[in-house]
Formats: structure tokens, C-alpha cells, sequence
């Protein structure tokens, strides 16, 4: 019995031992603390029950089972019982220009994203996001896309010339883009000179395929990444066949049934010897396909809500240049097309080609952060493993950004970008988060549905932006007009804009103070005379400002981006053109050329107004108008707009002295600029 007594003495001893030993880490005050969660690391295989993740700063520092973190008192405590935690999400294929949507993207869990399609913009926010100054996810952006001669897209940039690949190269590299992004109509040997200036001065290379090029000479040229398995159905197509691209979706159908399939292999094979990625962006194509039952889009797809209502509408196929005219038959072969990509996804996965998810977001009915979510999904239905799909949004995007273990994975010294969720991510869906860790900071999932409601109200109830009516110095009497109008788009106030005219050395002058809503919360304002235009936009990472003045044959532009880069340069004024803005100021001028047209004559007159859509520029804007019939003591015009090749038209009606009441214009998006009652205009 004393031999049995001591054993048990023994072991008690052992066991007082055990439970007295020293914590392996230690949190300290004001550490976060995510405890009693099971982790699903993703830098190793399997999950970690009962472990505590401990974040300082923005950094993880500790990944350790329950008993072996001690908490002080002062340390933020999160209880993740029944939880699991993963690394944030990485959408690598965005087209973000709102604001909201980087709260969006947040709130789903997406917490780094590649943006596509860059603009001062993308840095401005870049910078402030890193800064602490926005909420958002970590940005890696590309410039302006890069294609050939003319380009698909307007503010890309337009380079025929290989000469002229060195001076783009150094221009992305001066603004402090991360990457280029290259497009179809680029031509062989621009697309080389520019991959290899690229190259030289070590700045990556990603998008499209370009036509001229071909998927296999694009993975051999080093390009980085290759986006929406562009150039695949070109390369399994039997060679030496005519095309006749007169009709897209008619040919890419006899394209799918022609395809030899013997030639997947060494493609797939190619990509992994080359480390060329590929992101498939498969939802985007789903979406697509599904645009012919807007009904089952408005049913099925999240987050609607928090599109603004406008943008919705320009989504529906009639709105929208590249589905406006498909047939029942196109949507058909846009099924079997997402099949074949599907196809594609399975075999680079099996041959361990190397695979990004992203979503090309921004696309119709591709909503920010939600949409990766079903971007994961698609993979997976393809045929990759739940691992394998989160692989593509957590671990590859670190590896392919040359980060890895920065993010992407939950262990000691990766950036705390990390998601809360309710249920297992390697053996279901991954869920909306209960709550994010963004760059170290905590963000409990109430308070994101907090933000999230609140972006869906701003669509429904009126907001107070309060526009300042604008001051003209110098005016020679009392203003001879002063307005308030409201801008509504689809059925929805977006905008405001005060105005006053009057004169100034015996010449009319506008001045004008807008607010608008969507892309982002922006202040415009602009002056206008016979002889000049000035536009000043600002947003919350800086201020533009562009000048234009007549010089005889010439138009001088003038002026500063929103990160101080100066802007300058010259270009043809054609006679009898005339100088307008983006806004009632314009409509002000273009009435000073028609006010000699009688009822149902007809007339054209050409425009120049400063504008920002992306970059800087200036808009030559044809006007075809015609006079109607005049009502009630007001003027009646039909008027037709074209940009380049976007026309729109609508009607523009005038008070008995000439002065704006109401203008409606559209497609793609349905515009009213409507004259307000209060404050009452003042007619001389």
C-alpha cells in the first residue's frame, strides 16, 4: 500500500509540474487576441483546434494551443468557440472605382485585391488605405490598361509603336503603378519591345493575350499572369482554319466544336515549367451567361443592394455595347463557353499549373467581395479540391506577388488580414465573416453589416450634401441666374449642382459647385467663359485641377492631377467650335449656339469641355439638335450627343429667358438634371 501511495504521490507531483510551467508566449496589453478557434492555417495541411492567434500591430506573433498563451487583462479578447479562422481572402482580378466597394470587399473578406485597370485613383486610395486613413483592402494596381492602336477601352493607353514601349515602361514606373496590364489589340512587335523594356526595368507584366501574339508565345514572353483563360479556345482550335469574327459568339462556337483536345497538355504543361498564372475569373463568364434572365440575376446574386441603382441599370444587356445585340443562340454558346473554361481550370489544377482566384468585379452582376466568394465556388465545381480553391485566394496570390508567408497564412510574422467564420471553409462554403481582422485591426461583423446597411440606405433615403451656391469675383451687377438642380439616374438622385451666371468685363461668365454621390463622394466645381474652362474635382486623396483656354486654332490645357503631377498640353480647336462643361454651365453655353434656331430647324455644333474619366482629358462632343415645338412658354430641344463612338439623346427644355429647366439624356443610363423650385432661380 506505502508503494502504491507513492506512485500516486509521484504522479501528482508530475502532474503539479506540468501545469506549472512558464506560458510560450505571453499577450501583453493591447495585443488581440483571438482565442479557443480553430485555425486553418493554410501554410500546412489540416486545421488547429482549440488554438489562440495573438496579432501586435499588423503582424501575427503567435500561433499556440490554448494552454500555452497566458492573456494579460489589457488585452482585447475575441471568443472564436465554434469558430474557425483563416487567412483573409485575395480577389486578384478587380475593377474597383467606389469607394463603398472597398468596404464591401471588406466586409465579405477579401482583404487584399489586384486591381486591373488603374488611375490615380487606385494610388490615392493605395496609399491612404496603408496609411490608416480609408478602409480597404491592401491594393496591388496596375496603370491604365496598355493596348494597341485603337483601343478598346477609352483612357487606356493607345502604343503602336515599339518605340514607345520604353517611355510607358517608365511612366507606370514613375507614377508608382505595380504592374502593367497589356490588352488584345496590342501588335506582336509592340507587345515584345514593351515585355522586354518590362523586364529590363522589373516591373511585372500581366492581362490579356494579345491577338497578334497567341497564348503559348505570351507564357514564353514571361508575362506574369493571364486573365480569364484568355487565349485558350485560339490555341486548342485546329490551326490553319479561316475566322470570321463579323459575328463573336457565332464564331467562338464553331470554335468549341472544333476543339482538339491533344493540345491542352503541353499548353497546361507550359504554364507550370513557365510559372505562368492563370486566373479564370469563371464568374464573370457565369454572370454573363445569365444576363438573358435578369430575374433569375436580381434572385440569385448577393448584394445587390449595394449597387447604386444607376450602375444596376446600366448592367441589363440592352445598356450595355458588348450584349446589346446577342441572340437566344449567343447565350447558348456563352453556356457551352463557361463549360469549356471549367474544362481548362480542371486540367491546369491537375497539372499544377499555377491558379489565381479573382473576379474581374465590376463586370454586370459581379458585385465586390461577395462575388469571391462564388468565384471559389466555380472553382471547386471545376474540380479543384476546397484546399486548392482557397489556396488560390489566400496562399498563391502571396506567392505570386513575391510575399510568401507576408500574407495568405496564419503564422508568426504574416500581415493579420484574418477572417472569422461559422463553419468549417475545407469542407463547405465559405460563409460571410463574423468578423475581420484587417490589417491587425478588429472588425465584428455587426459592425459591418452596420456599414453595409448604411450603403444600401444611401440609394433610398435623401442625402444632405450640402452645395455651396459659387461666388464669381468681379461680377459687374447682380448674377443674372442662380440655381439649384438636382441630378437623378435611374430613378435615383445622385448629384446636386448650384450655378450662377452672370458677367464679368462684358462678358457672361458660369460658375458652378456640384456634388456626386457615385463613383465617390466628390466635390466638383468649374468656371466657364467664351475663351476658357476650368474644372476642379476633389476626392479624399487630392485635388485635380484642369484649365483650358483658346488660342486662336489652338486649345491650351493646363493644370495639376490629384497627386500634383503637372498637366499641359495642346491640340487642334476646329472654327466654330465652342468651349463647355460638364454640367447646366454646358448646357448654358450650347443654348448661347442655338439660340437663332427656329421651331423644327436643325443644326450641328462640335464642343470641348474638360473631363476626368480615369485620367484627365478633354471630350469633343458632337451635338445634333433639332427645335421642337414650343408649350407653356418653354423651349423644346431633341438632342443627340456623341463622344467618339457613344452617342446618347434626350431632350433639353429652357424657361421663357433661356435658362435651363430640365435635361434628359441616356443610354446607357437614364439622366434627368431637373431645375429645383427652392431656392427660387433669379431671372433678370
Amino acid at each position: 500500500m506505502k508503494q502504491i501511495a507513492s506512485l500516486l504521490l509521484a504522479a501528482a507531483l508530475l502532474a503539479g509540474c506540468r501545469t506549472s510551467q512558464p506560458p510560450r508566449f505571453i499577450a501583453g496589453s493591447g495585443d488581440l487576441v483571438i482565442e479557443n478557434v480553430t485555425v486553418v492555417p493554410m501554410d500546412r495541411e489540416g486545421e488547429l483546434p482549440r488554438h489562440a492567434v495573438v496579432v501586435r500591430g499588423d503582424r501575427i506573433v503567435a500561433v499556440e494551443p490554448m494552454g500555452s498563451v497566458q492573456v494579460s487583462r489589457d488585452a482585447i479578447r475575441i471568443d472564436g468557440a465554434g469558430k474557425w479562422l483563416m487567412p483573409g481572402l485575395a480577389d486578384m482580378h478587380v475593377h474597383a472605382w467606389r469607394e463603398t466597394e472597398l468596404t464591401m470587399f471588406v466586409a465579405a473578406g477579401v482583404t487584399t485585391v489586384r486591381n486591373m485597370f488603374g488611375a490615380e485613383q487606385h494610388l490615392g486610395w493605395r496609399d491612404a488605405i496603408a496609411q490608416g486613413k480609408l478602409l480597404g483592402p491592401t491594393i496591388v494596381t496596375a496603370g491604365p490598361i496598355v493596348d494597341g492602336d485603337p483601343v478598346t477601352w477609352p483612357s487606356s493607353i493607345a502604343l503602336s509603336d515599339p518605340a514607345g514601349a520604353a517611355r510607358v515602361v517608365e511612366d507606370h514606373i514613375a507614377s508608382g503603378y505595380d504592374f502593367i496590364k497589356v490588352y488584345n489589340g496590342l501588335k506582336r512587335d509592340v507587345y515584345q519591345a514593351l515585355a522586354a523594356e518590362a523586364a529590363k526595368r522589373g516591373i511585372p507584366v500581366a492581362g490579356h493575350v494579345p491577338w497578334s501574339v497567341g497564348l503559348g508565345d505570351t507564357m514564353a514572353t514571361g508575362q506574369r499572369s493571364i486573365e480569364h483563360l484568355d487565349g485558350w479556345i485560339d490555341a486548342v482550335d485546329r490551326p490553319g482554319l479561316p475566322h470570321d469574327w463579323s459575328s463573336y459568339w457565332e464564331e467562338i462556337g464553331r470554335q468549341l466544336g472544333r476543339i482538339d483536345l491533344a493540345r491542352i497538355p503541353p499548353l497546361v504543361e507550359k504554364s507550370r515549367e513557365t510559372q505562368t498564372w492563370h486566373c479564370p475569373t469563371l464568374v464573370v463568364m457565369n454572370r454573363m451567361a445569365g444576363l438573358n434572365d435578369l430575374a433569375a440575376l436580381h434572385k440569385n446574386v448577393r448584394w445587390l443592394e449595394l449597387v447604386p441603382p444607376a450602375t444596376r441599370k446600366s448592367w441589363e444587356p440592352q445598356n450595355d455595347f458588348r450584349f446589346d445585340k446577342l441572340s437566344a443562340d449567343d447565350y447558348v454558346t456563352m453556356c457551352s463557353y463557361t463549360d469549356f473554361n471549367a474544362r481548362i481550370v480542371r486540367m491546369l489544377a491537375a497539372g499544377g499549373a499555377p491558379i489565381l482566384a479573382g473576379t474581374d468585379q465590376g463586370n454586370p452582376f459581379v458585385v465586390a467581395g461577395v462575388s469571391l466568394l462564388d468565384e471559389i465556388e466555380l472553382l471547386v465545381a471545376a474540380g479543384l479540391t476546397r484546399r486548392q480553391a482557397l489556396e488560390a485566394a489566400t496562399t498563391n496570390p502571396a506567392r505570386f506577388l513575391g510575399k510568401t508567408g507576408g500574407f495568405g497564412v496564419i503564422a508568426p510574422g504574416a500581415r493579420a488580414d484574418l477572417i472569422l467564420l461559422s463553419s468549417d471553409p475545407l469542407i463547405g462554403p465559405v460563409p460571410l465573416p463574423d468578423g475581420v481582422v484587417l490589417r491587425g485591426r478588429w472588425l465584428p461583423g455587426h459592425e459591418l453589416r452596420t456599414r453595409l446597411t448604411a450603403i444600401a440606405e444611401s440609394y433610398t433615403h435623401p442625402r444632405q450634401r450640402n452645395v455651396p451656391a459659387p461666388v464669381i469675383e468681379g461680377l459687374e451687377s447682380a448674377p443674372g441666374h442662380e440655381a439649384h438642380y438636382e441630378i437623378e439616374e435611374s430613378g435615383s438622385v445622385s448629384g446636386e449642382e448650384r450655378l450662377v451666371a452672370g458677367r464679368v468685363g462684358g462678358q457672361r461668365v458660369i460658375a458652378a459647385n456640384q456634388h456626386f454621390d457615385d463613383p465617390v463622394a466628390t466635390r466638383h466645381s468649374y468656371r466657364l467663359d467664351a475663351a476658357s474652362s476650368t474644372m476642379v474635382i476633389e476626392r479624399s486623396y487630392g485635388k485635380l485641377e484642369v484649365a483650358l483656354r483658346v488660342d486662336g486654332e489652338r486649345l491650351i490645357g493646363s493644370g495639376s492631377s490629384f497627386r500634383g503631377k503637372p498637366i499641359a498640353f495642346s491640340m487642334p480647336f476646329p472654327k466654330g467650335a465652342f468651349l463647355t462643361a460638364d454640367g447646366v454651365g454646358g448646357l448654358i453655353a450650347l443654348t448661347e449656339q442655338i439660340k437663332a434656331l427656329p421651331v423644327g430647324g436643325r443644326t450641328t455644333v462640335v464642343g470641348f469641355e474638360p473631363s476626368y474619366s480615369r485620367t484627365p482629358n478633354v471630350l469633343e462632343a458632337t451635338f445634333a439638335i433639332e427645335r421642337k415645338p414650343d408649350a407653356g412658354g418653354k423651349r423644346t430641344y431633341a438632342i443627340s450627343k456623341r463622344v467618339g463612338s457613344r452617342e446618347s439623346s434626350g431632350e433639353l427644355v429652357l424657361d421663357a429667358d433661356g435658362w435651363p429647366l430640365l435635361q434628359s439624356f441616356g443610354p446607357p443610363i437614364d439622366t434627368v438634371i431637373r431645375r429645383l423650385a427652392e431656392p427660387p432661380a433669379r431671372i433678370p
